[in-house]
């Protein structure tokens, strides 16, 4: 491993100069081990291990720099927001499940190779010691070579039975790196049907929003249809339009696109719809109320009374059903305020239609009917009285 890389890095050199400080042992493990083999350079996420509780250490990092401590878990593990960076800091510890799929009980360890057989994969299994043997290299389980011989394999059997997430994560490495999974990661599939009932539902929607960022999301979210990863979990949960690829054309690398993906599984149960923000739960229904209003009206500017308060990943999933959402889409983001609430009343408009010939305005707009103040006030006083009878 490249020491002059680490050491010109400004976080690993902090927090080699406070463990050394500290006098505390400390190592950098999982993606950066694994990405400078691969060749990349530009670290995001930091792992740092640390045989001490990391709260101390994590403290000194946010007084020296303009960073905020996001969270401090019953895992003895700290998560550090820096500029666009994560830096998660965690006590060394062996792992126990005290059943399939539930969250672990942990114990402090003094090993590093112990804290590493915790680990997924091979590929995140490597350390490198920080402080105080600088670039010490351990790899217990062969991570190197399967790296290099593009390989995801499992640590250990039932893997996938202990920690169905993993099965999430496997698709998501493989397909980032272009690796392939070895005959036991393969297996460890039919593992994770076995206990991913017992998975809570936020633990799977914490690994779709990160897939959901991928460069190569569309892969990722077909695998997840093939294998039925999601069904097995629940029944409902079944691919009814193959859609990925064109969303993922469409959507923002963004984690909160996920829940147009998943909604192309999605079939509404009291169980799945509870665990969704107030957000994700308003474009499921403004898909589904989008859709039916799609179907009743051709001109897609008439239906502006109700799409001008949709969110915007909810009017591009409709636009798979409508390509002339897209030319909405454009036009609402150009709309401009054109005539005051005032304005309007001057011109002789009763002041409880305000609001809706304001509405008239906007989608004059987008039609190309109305471009200036000026074609705002011809357009009201050539049509007022048909505008003050109307039914509102």
């Amino acid at each position: 491993m490249s020491s002059e890389i680490l050491l010109n890095d400004p976080v690993i050199s902090f927090f080699r100069e406070k463990a050394k400080e500290l006098n505390i042992k400390l190592f950098i493990v999982g993606g950066i081990p694994r990405d400078i083999i691969m060749g990349n350079f530009y670290f995001k996420d930091y792992d740092f291990v640390i045989f001490s509780d990391p709260l101390k250490i994590a403290k000194e990092f946010k007084k020296d720099f303009n960073s905020k401590i996001a969270y401090y878990s019953s895992f003895k593990t700290v998560e550090i927001l820096f500029e666009d960076k994560s830096i998660d800091i965690s006590m060394a510890r062996k792992e126990f499940y005290p059943y399939p799929a539930s969250l672990p009980e942990v114990f402090p360890v003094y090993d590093i190779n112990e804290d590493l057989s915790r680990r997924d994969f091979t590929i995140n299994s490597i350390a490198i010691e920080i402080f105080p043997e600088f670039g010490k290299t351990y790899d217990p389980f062969k991570g190197i070579e399967d790296i290099k011989n593009k390989k995801i394999r499992i640590l250990k059997e039932g893997s996938f039975y202990e920690d169905p997430t993993r099965a999430f994560r496997a698709i998501r490495y493989k397909n980032r790196f272009d690796f392939n999974y070895t005959e036991e990661t393969i297996f460890e599939f039919e593992n994770y049907k076995n206990s991913v009932k017992n998975l809570k539902f936020p633990r799977i929607k914490k690994e779709l929003e990160i897939i959901s960022e991928e460069k190569e999301r569309e892969k990722m979210w077909k695998e997840i249809a093939q294998r039925d990863l999601l069904y097995f979990f629940d029944e409902n949960l079944k691919l009814r339009e193959d859609k990925i690829k064109e969303l993922s054309k469409i959507l923002s690398f963004d984690k909160s696109s996920w829940i147009c993906f998943f909604y192309l599984f999605f079939k509404e149960t009291p169980s799945i719809k509870s665990f969704l923000s107030f957000y994700e739960r308003r474009v499921i229904d403004e898909i589904e109320k989008g859709k039916k209003l799609l179907e009743k009206e051709k001109d897609v500017f008439k239906l502006h009374h109700f799409f001008k308060k949709f969110d915007i990943l909810s009017l591009k999933f409709l636009s798979l059903i409508r390509e002339d959402i897209n030319i909405y889409i454009e036009r609402r983001g150009k709309i401009k305020k054109i005539l005051s609430g005032e304005d309007i009343i001057s011109l002789g408009i009763k002041r409880e239609l305000v609001e809706k010939v304001k509405e008239i305005i906007e989608t004059k707009q987008m039609e190309g009917v109305i471009n200036t103040k000026e074609d705002a006030i011809k357009y009201i006083k050539e049509n007022k009285d048909e505008i003050q009878g109307a039914a509102f």
